[in-house]
């Protein structure tokens, strides 16, 4: 039995920079054989692009089957056009070789791009031999080209960039490349050290968070940059390396620290399989790849896709470390392939030539035709469009297949199926709509219509059943307003509901398992706002009015005036900050607030403190329960030690400033690592201006207390430091509101003056009995120089 399908593709190129731009000087190039010289008319020009290499490969397939004597199995490639800018790919011939040769086609298919590092003057300055040679041997490895010329096209440039360097090739050879010539730059160019961690690909996103959170954070707490792999699915996930460059060894140490950590955590993991078909696994390959990689990125998971044409694959798995990210995660990719549509029409004759014609321009659509009808994956609009030159074609059949998740089941149908009832009276009960199963995440609607039936009413079906097809929009709202928004009864939030006609869920927000780990605040969404594509405008003016209900809520403005809230304004020093999310203490402030009934306006990164040791926040709640909340906010701060040294304004800043790296490697570092403790320098005290030095030591291991106060002393005392008193140190946070309006929706945090003091409390803490002081340090003459040792056996390593 002949069948023929038809495939459009991208087609891209790479021009040589000094075609476009015949001003540009070229400093240096390769020549790995990918350039192709091209001549039309009066001009000569170099160029890489995709459509070579199909050629050769349908040339190749089409004389072996002429050597078989098998000249009904051919391909044909038709070059773009003005008038289509796509490759077209016609495979015909039995089904065996259809399938064969549609699988190499696909595999040998690369779409050509190009990546570009801005360099400045002075790093091209550096450049030398050892440099041209690495550069050499990435592009041999990933059979790319590399160009560093004067071509800059940033405007205005990012920090003087003069020159830059242009990778080019398949974009995933210069993905990987990139990364690799990055790390080159920072090695030979910067004069960094470098250091790797082995890792495997699938834990990548999910040790790094949302968004690569944790791999950020990190990097700002340690003053390093992290390069994780590509997160290409096709590429082995084994046997790869996370690439750490920094300044300074100790720098690097802190780092691996910090990223084993994070790799030992991750021990149980999840993971989900489901089954697509395979033309819509291709289409997700083909046309929406970096989709696939933001969907890991949004949810902090894995998706593992089979390769591009592979034939007897038809699942994805999702890895991930909680059931409620890989559910999101498969529901996003269903969203994606339910947005591509199936038509089939029976016993109906078309030409090869008039199918291609009928895909020109439609770029994910792929055609497949035997002798009992065509089929058509596609947009809504390619589908549309090619239903439209159907008609007055003659057929048996015409079948029109739609995909949509479980959950929209009843949402679609209606009560008592009213909806699809009323859209087939609409049409004159001419279609017939059917639900069909699929999968444990998706069914299908399929809408058909017989002989005799215009095609324009399978049409008008499509855009009836789309208008009732589902639009929402989920965010976060913090619960403490919940109750208030809502209404009494639910009185508010029905009549909104009722005004724009949509429905609007509230859900409680636990703690959630993303938070293990997490370096960072991430708050999922807890409002869903849902209605039929049809009312969809009325989404966005819905999420006005419960803005402005939070709002109202702030001003203690609100309708009902149910709940009256305070706010607490409280110091965050830098330090308790790092230690609460190195501690992984995240997913209590979620449970403090959970159980209060407050919210917690807590820093989402260590950049929010910009140069400062300290910011406010704000605790939000009612009467009753912020004071219970804060209370437990308070103790969930580590402990504190404070160290006041003689005023001594040179000793100081030759310590601190001017030596300051040899602190960072002796003392800060190796506590970190060793201790877990957090240390702030302070030229005075940190709430008042007393005259002498401050050293706090922030900590929840209180068992490591004495060996720090010893060690610190004995630095301390080396360099000739006069230690004045050593203390427990309870740090009173709360700070006196000064009248600027809290608001959640808020992006950026207003600093308000301290108006209340830092005091020193020699009482036991609620850790521990007695809080040693320095006068113990004669104790523990074995341990003086534990810290300092364990160090330096460490950075030898």
């Amino acid at each position: 039995m002949s069948t023929s399908v038809i495939l459009n593709l991208e087609y891209t190129f790479i021009l040589d920079p000094k075609v476009s731009n015949p001003s540009t000087v070229t400093y240096y190039e390769t020549n790995n054989g990918l350039w192709k010289r091209y001549t039309s008319d009066a001009i000569s020009y170099l160029m890489i692009d995709n459509l070579n290499i199909l050629h050769q490969i349908s040339d190749q397939i089409n004389l072996l089957q002429q050597k078989l004597n098998r000249t009904d199995n051919y391909i044909t490639v038709i070059d773009p056009s003005v008038n289509n800018q796509l490759i077209s790919v016609c495979c015909h011939g039995d089904e065996d070789f259809v399938t064969v040769s549609r699988q190499k086609i696909l595999q040998t298919y690369k779409r050509i791009n190009e990546k570009t590092l801005y360099i400045t003057d002075q790093e091209f300055l550096s450049i030398n031999k050892l440099f041209t040679q690495g550069l050499e041997q990435l592009c041999d490895l990933y059979q790319v080209e590399i160009i560093i010329n004067n071509a800059v096209t940033r405007t205005p440039p990012e920090n003087n960039p003069g020159y830059v360097i242009h990778i080019l090739g398949d974009e995933y050879s210069i993905t990987k490349c990139t990364t690799l010539v990055q790390i080159l730059i920072d090695r030979l160019v910067l004069g960094l050290i470098v250091d790797t961690i082995p890792v495997d690909l699938s834990i990548i996103p999910i040790i790094g968070g949302i968004d690569l959170v944790n791999f950020n954070q990190v990097s700002q707490q340690t003053n390093a940059k992290i390069y994780i792999p590509c997160l290409n699915t096709e590429t082995d996930t084994d046997n790869l390396q996370i690439y750490i460059t920094a300044k300074h060894t100790s720098e690097i140490i802190l780092t691996k620290f910090i990223l084993s950590k994070l790799l030992a955590s991750n021990s149980q993991l999840l993971a989900q399989d489901i089954s697509i078909c395979k033309t819509k696994i291709d289409i997700l390959l083909l046309h929406h790849r970096q989709t696939i990689v933001n969907i890991m990125l949004k949810y902090g998971v894995f998706i593992q896709l089979p390769s591009l044409g592979e034939d007897d694959n038809y699942t994805i798995t999702i890895q991930g470390s909680s059931v409620d990210s890989i559910t999101e995660c498969i529901n996003d990719i269903n969203s994606i392939t339910q947005s591509y549509y199936y038509v089939e029409a029976t016993t109906i004759e078309m030409s090869e030539l008039a199918l291609v014609r009928m895909s020109q321009n439609k770029t994910t659509c792929i055609i497949s035709t035997n002798e009992h009808g065509i089929g058509i994956f596609g947009t809504n609009k390619e589908i549309v469009a090619i239903m439209q030159q159907l008609s007055g074609i003659n057929y048996t059949k015409v079948k029109l297949r739609t995909e949509l998740s479980n959950q929209h089941r009843d949402f679609i149908s209606g009560k008592k199926n009213g909806k699809l009832i009323k859209i087939i009276n609409q049409l004159n009960q001419l279609p017939v709509i059917k639900f069909a199963n699929y999968n444990e995440y998706c069914f299908f609607i399929d809408v058909e219509i017989f002989e005799g039936s215009n095609i324009s009413v399978l049409i008008k079906a499509l855009e009836l059943i789309e208008l009732e097809l589902p639009e929402e929009l989920k965010f976060n709202i913090p619960q403490v307003f919940h109750k208030s928004i809502i209404g009494n009864g639910g009185s508010i939030i029905q009549s909104i509901m009722k005004k724009y006609n949509v429905f609007i869920k509230f859900s409680f927000q636990g703690g959630s398992d993303n938070l293990n780990n997490c370096y960072s605040l991430q708050r999922g969404s807890n409002v869903l706002i849902k209605c039929p594509r049809k009312n969809s405008k009325n989404i966005a003016l819905v999420k006005i009015e419960i803005d402005n209900l939070v709002e109202q809520c702030c001003m203690n403005n609100q309708p009902n005036r149910a709940t009256i809230y305070q706010t607490f304004t409280v110091q965050l020093l830098k330090q308790h900050y790092i230690l609460l999310i190195n501690n992984n203490k995240l997913q209590q402030l979620i449970q403090i607030e959970n159980e209060n009934n407050c919210h917690v306006n807590f820093p989402t990164s260590i950049s929010q403190f910009q140069t400062n040791q300290k910011m406010l926040i704000d605790i939000r709640g009612s009467e009753s329960k912020i004071r219970h909340c804060y209370t437990q906010f308070k103790d969930l701060l580590p402990d504190n030690f404070e160290f006041k040294l003689t005023f001594n304004q040179e000793l100081f800043e030759q310590t601190f400033i001017v030596n300051k790296q040899e602190f960072q490697e002796k003392v800060i570092i190796p506590f970190k690592i060793l201790l877990g403790f957090e240390i702030s320098i302070n030229h005075t005290h940190i709430s008042n201006s007393q005259q002498y030095h401050q050293i706090i030591l922030s900590y929840y291991n209180t068992s490591s207390l004495e060996t720090a106060i010893s060690s610190l002393s004995l630095y301390l005392e080396q360099k000739g430091f006069l230690i004045q008193d050593g203390a427990q140190a309870n740090i009173d946070s709360l700070v006196e509101n000064v009248g600027e309006q809290y608001s959640p929706l808020q992006s950026n945090m207003i600093l308000r003056p301290i108006t209340n003091s830092y005091t020193i409390n020699k009482s036991p803490t609620r850790r521990e009995k007695r809080a040693p002081t320095t006068n113990d340090a004669a104790k523990h003459t074995a341990d003086k120089d534990a810290v300092h040792k364990d160090a330096a056996s460490e950075e030898s390593q």
